[in-house]
């Protein structure tokens, strides 16, 4: 059972719901990269403006506005051509460039790069965010949450878990440029799987999105990723 999966998103633009912490909101907001520069750029503070990779965007949405479709491109690829960053930064430049009609090399085409899961409970919003880099992280409905920026065996295995079974959704429907959705309505779970060249998702309400096949492991692998982010912070605490 596919069909809670698709690549269109055809009912009407649902606005972000009531109830919802406006940190939260705001939380959500750096878990996806969209086309456009403008809500990322919106973001960067002043000071980091003039530090790379941050001063590239800041040029390169600059030469976009100014239909410089070339300096633009060349400032992105610069980013993306520079190894050891954040692959939230690798996502932003390259679904940039897809706009700009650039397409990453073949052997990066429709390879899992982030997934994010939304759960719009009764209490209110719950996130869980991975990424290629093993970076994570854990918001919960009150606008508290877990930052996960380091490396570890089992947060690895989590994260890699997670991946994989959204590399085999992503196989099954294909992926094409899109936007950051707004957040679910209450009672449904989202699950958002981006590559470089797009991205895809499968939302439904729980009870039926946790039946799916593929649904049902990727709710599984989300929440075993939560468990353990949750544990670490956990004995974290008690060390301290």
């Amino acid at each position: 059972m596919f069909s809670l999966f698709g690549k269109k998103d055809k009912s009407p633009k649902e606005k972000p719901q009531g109830g919802i912490p406006p940190v939260l909101l705001a939380l959500c907001e750096t878990l996806y990269t969209n086309s456009s520069l403008e809500p990322m750029l919106a973001r960067i503070k002043e000071d980091s403006k003039s530090v790379f990779p941050w001063s590239d965007f800041v040029e390169a949405g600059r030469a976009i506005k100014g239909n410089d479709k070339a300096k633009a491109v060349s400032l992105l690829k610069q980013i993306t051509d520079s190894p050891g960053l954040n692959t939230r930064i690798y996502l932003q430049a390259w679904h940039t460039l897809n706009s700009l009609g650039e397409m990453p090399p073949d052997a990066l085409r429709g390879q899992i790069q982030g997934a994010v899961i939304e759960y719009y409970m009764e209490n209110g919003l719950d996130i869980v965010a991975a990424y290629r880099d093993y970076t994570a992280r854990y918001w919960n409905y009150t606008g508290t949450g877990i930052v996960w920026e380091t490396r570890d065996a089992e947060i690895d295995k989590a994260i890699d878990n997670l991946l994989n079974v959204g590399q085999e959704i992503m196989k099954r429907i294909g992926i094409e440029q899109r936007e950051s959705p707004p957040v679910p309505q209450k009672g449904h779970l989202r699950i958002f799987l981006m590559g470089y060249d797009g991205s895809c998702f499968g939302q439904g309400l729980y009870d039926q999105l946790s039946k799916d096949q593929m649904g049902g492991y990727a709710i599984n692998a989300a929440y075993n990723l939560m468990t353990a982010l949750m544990k670490k912070q956990e004995n974290s605490r008690k060390g301290s």
